[in-house]
């Protein structure tokens, strides 16, 4: 009796918990597509607000930002984060650093869903193409109008 109420708990515990498991199946599915959109790239981006960015969001969690006027590359950090039910991308600069879009000094994490920054990528390419990550000074200083990697590319030379 004592073997069948324990198979009985058993066949009990995967009914109720399947749709838990489903769920962080396909919430896994859903970060790793995220993730294989973000992570090794080199991503332009663009709002109103900040302009032309172009970032690289490396293997090992460290993105690099080059930043409209700047100077230097803003080297930060980046996770992934799974919130309301979707994936949140979080990114973190230097408690040196300054937004100067929302006036707020760095060294928190800014995190919106990652849906949300993927909106305002215009372009994308596989690996470093610009040397951001082995890079303290810019390539030269970025302009806050849209541009493109091949325009980027020419005047990196």
């Amino acid at each position: 009796m004592l073997q069948r109420s324990v198979f009985v708990f058993l066949a009990a515990m995967l009914v109720f918990m399947q749709p838990v498991l489903a769920q962080s199946s396909s919430q896994a599915e859903e970060q790793a597509k995220w993730e294989d959109f973000f992570v090794g790239k080199t991503l332009i981006s663009f709002d109103e607000g900040h302009g032309t960015q172009v970032y690289f969001m490396g293997e090992d969690r460290h993105s690099y930002l080059f930043y409209p006027g700047n100077r230097v590359v803003l080297r930060g950090d980046f996770e992934f984060h799974w919130r309301g039910g979707r994936p949140v991308l979080c990114f973190r600069y230097g408690a040196n650093t300054y937004n100067p879009s929302t006036g707020e000094m760095g060294g928190n994490w800014a995190c919106r869903a990652a849906e949300g920054w993927a909106r305002n990528v215009t372009e994308r390419a596989t690996g470093d193409p610009l040397g951001l990550s082995r890079r303290r000074q810019v390539p030269f200083v970025l302009s806050a109008e849209r541009t493109s990697f091949e325009e980027l590319m020419q005047l990196a030379r």
